[in-house]
């Protein structure tokens, strides 16, 4: 056991009441602290201690707690949930052991649930929102204040939603942790890189007086990785959805560190950026990357360019952090007697010098630098302190398979959750009349099919619309008799010689007619019209959004035209009447996307 009890643990129960009375001494501890994550917690105690027995059960809160000699400081090394006991025997005696996740864990149990949603919320605002429904607190980094976010979570732990919303942003998160205060269960949310004032360097290249000096560690092993598979500088981002109902950078308006560009695959406009500087360095790397978590909240204009500049502000991140090869040091290091935070900075030093085939030293790795912490093991024993710490260059944890498999199961199990953009397809063909009579404005008919759409379509990728025109036709006929006045009515389907002239099409009652080669059967021609033509621009740019009741009508100018029935009739039988009429058939093809959600 540490001598004057330096390492003890503060005993809780689930709603962190303290429980038994006083610490419990420790004979070890070790704490990993994680970047972005959970860690983890192992201490031993003697298993004569009555309150070992007693108090430290599962699912019990520990607090471990440390004085340090060298500072006459007492600190909180770390904050945990015993999820595992067992017993050992050394020579020292009987131990038991205990270990579990740090005190993070707890935001893994507690869940969004259904339906929360932030709409160009500030930052510090959902973090504490979403901190608070744990029972927990949020500081943010005022460096954040600027950064909005727009996101939807269904079903998610707080822990992966504070986790989805750092990532956009390019921010990080971690528990505080401090000396000893009222302020427990604080989640700081920031991009850090505070200096940590620790120097680390080989122990050979220093005075003795450095022995002494709290701002300085030696180095006790050293691992070196570069890393450049997981490289790209040429991305499309790709939000929420499948294919072409997939979210893009189409509607993103936000100011930009780097532009948003387009190339064309086919027919089709894909959007894309690209870091110039990594490109000049490397060469083109590209990426198609998924940001499946950045929808829109809503179906409205706002909601999708809300969701448009999350994803391009997530974009850059990713092109800020995978734009250079990332080099990842694992050390050990002596005299670690300060509190090291996952996302500070600490200074190297080291020179790697080796010999040749020759004798003759190389230079093989030099370094000096400043570095980010991405993982700290402190391990408290009666030798002392020491820790283990992986660093780097770039402020991401390495790709691993295992953070990516765990990543995945999560993303599936919340798959069916969260309303998603889905591909629709409608169509329908109806047929009207249309007419203009000479000299009548009362007669006036114009051919109109509306196209209707609502709060449930997020937006639109095609509009094809396909018109055919006909003469007049009738059901019925009436005719004078031979032998009198009066006059019989036969069935028949008669059907007029003249289609209709002088064809123009409105579209939201403003004339398109001029944009696809009309108007069509321009007088004195008689022939039938048969035009297919793509108006998805005028639907989805039309006066009053694209949600709304368009209307497609066709109109026909005031002609001098007999309009009555061929072989019924005649000039001595009826007065002529003169107009312009007939049938236009018309064909709409709508497709785009659609989140089953209400919006305003």
């Amino acid at each position: 056991m540490l001598s004057e009890t330096r390492l003890w643990a503060d005993v809780y129960d689930a709603s962190w009441n303290r429980v038994g009375d006083g610490p419990v001494p420790l004979t070890s501890a070790s704490i990993t602290r994680a970047f972005d994550g959970a860690g983890s917690i192992s201490f031993e105690a003697p298993a004569s201690d009555e309150r070992v027995i007693a108090l430290l059960k599962n699912e019990r809160r520990v607090k471990l707690l440390y004085h340090d000699p060298h500072t006459d400081v007492v600190r909180t090394i770390g904050s945990g949930i015993i999820r595992k006991r067992g017993r050992k025997y050394s020579a020292s005696g009987f131990q038991k052991t205990f270990s579990g996740p740090d005190v993070l864990d707890e935001l893994k149990r507690w869940n969004t649930l259904l339906g929360r949603i932030f709409t160009n919320t500030a930052v510090s605002d959902v973090a504490s929102q979403l901190a608070v429904l744990a029972g927990w607190q949020a500081e943010t980094e005022s460096l954040l204040d600027g950064n909005l976010i727009t996101a939807r979570f269904d079903g998610a732990s707080i822990l992966k939603a504070l986790q989805t919303m750092t990532e956009q942003i390019g921010a990080h998160i971690r528990e505080k942790v401090d000396v000893p205060s009222a302020r427990d269960h604080v989640i700081e949310v920031g991009r850090f890189g505070t200096d940590s004032g620790l120097w680390i360097m080989n122990p050979e290249q220093v005075t003795p007086r450095a022995y002494t000096n709290t701002d300085i560690a030696f180095i006790d092993s050293l691992t070196i990785i570069h890393e450049s598979e997981a490289m790209f500088n040429w991305i499309i981002p790709i939000g929420s959805g499948e294919g072409e109902s997939a979210l893009t950078l189409e509607h993103a308006t936000r100011l930009t560190g780097y532009d948003r560009l387009t190339t064309t695959v086919g027919t089709k406009t894909l959007y894309y950026k690209k870091n110039d500087a990594s490109i000049a360095e490397y060469g083109i790397i590209q990426k198609v990357v998924t940001f499946k978590n950045i929808a829109p909240v809503g179906n409205s204009d706002t909601n999708i360019e809300y969701a448009a500049n999350a994803l391009d502000e997530a974009a850059d991140a990713a092109l800020d952090r995978n734009g250079t090869p990332q080099t990842v040091y694992k050390l050990s290091i002596q005299k670690g007697s300060r509190l090291i935070r996952c996302g500070d900075v600490v200074h190297l030093r080291f020179r790697g010098a080796v010999r040749g085939l020759d004798g003759l030293e190389l230079d093989d790795e030099t370094v000096e630098g400043d570095f980010y912490v991405l993982k700290v093991t402190e391990n408290v024993s009666a030798s002392g302190v020491s820790l283990t710490l992986e660093i780097s260059d770039v402020d991401k944890l390495p790709d691993s398979e295992a953070a990516y498999v765990l990543s995945a199961i999560e993303d599936i199990q919340l798959a069916n959750t969260k309303p998603a953009l889905i591909n629709f397809r409608q169509s329908f063909t109806d047929e009207k009349p249309v007419q203009q009579w000479d000299g009548q404005p009362t007669y006036i008919r114009y051919a109109d099919f509306p196209i209707k759409l609502d709060n449930t379509v997020t937006d639109i990728s095609l509009v094809r619309l396909r018109f055919i025109s006909k003469p007049l036709y009738s059901y019925t006929i009436g005719q004078y008799s031979a032998t009198g006045p009066s006059v019989l009515n036969q069935f028949n389907v008669a059907i007029g010689g003249n289609y209709p002239q002088d064809i123009s099409l409105y579209i939201d009652n403003v004339d398109r007619s001029a944009l696809f080669g009309g108007p069509w059967n321009v007088a004195p021609a008689n022939a039938a019209v048969d035009q297919t033509i793509d108006i998805t621009d005028y639907i989805r740019d039309a006066a009053g959004g694209l949600r709304q009741d368009h209307t497609i009508e066709f109109r026909v100018s005031e002609q001098t035209r007999d309009v009555r029935v061929p072989g019924y009739g005649g000039g001595s039988a009826i007065n002529a009447i003169y107009g312009n009429q007939g049938i236009i058939r018309c064909e709409i093809i709508v497709q785009g996307t659609s989140q089953s959600i209400a919006v305003s």
